[in-house]
């Protein structure tokens, strides 16, 4: 996928196969380029949209659910957090829209660290819409 980060272009890849999403833009995160050693994490993040919303936001929201729930179960190596937000603005018409914005936080003292718990995120998101888009 041509301009994507090679971390995060499987992810996009998954993501884009579930019928009601489609991604916009993502970073991979770059720890080596982020201010580790002044806040001590880096973020990768995802922008989408979702398709025919309201009808499929309900399906998005117990999505929300089953991926921080099955995170919060999980026994982790490195440290990272997902993190929702749902952002309005106004489109080239001047009426209000919004895009969904998930982040990949990673924590860590070194950008190697903040990498693996990056690419560990990724992997997890991945792997979760592998399977919800089969």
């Amino acid at each position: 996928m041509e301009g994507l980060d090679e971390t995060i272009a499987p992810l996009i890849e998954v993501m884009n196969r579930v019928s009601f999403i489609e991604t916009l833009s993502s970073c991979g995160g770059h720890p080596e380029e982020s201010a580790i050693q002044e806040y001590g994490y880096a973020v990768g993040n995802v922008v989408f949209e979702i398709e025919d919303e309201p009808e499929n936001a309900i399906r998005w929201y117990f999505m929300m659910q089953d991926i921080l729930t099955r995170r919060k179960a999980e026994t982790l190596t490195r440290e990272h957090a997902f993190i929702f937000a749902k952002k309005f603005s106004l489109n080239p018409d001047g009426y209000l829209c919004w895009q969904w914005d998930f982040k990949i936080q990673a924590t860590g003292k070194t950008p190697q660290v903040c990498r693996e718990g990056l690419d560990e995120g990724i992997a997890f998101l991945t792997a979760y819409f592998r399977e919800v888009a089969e």
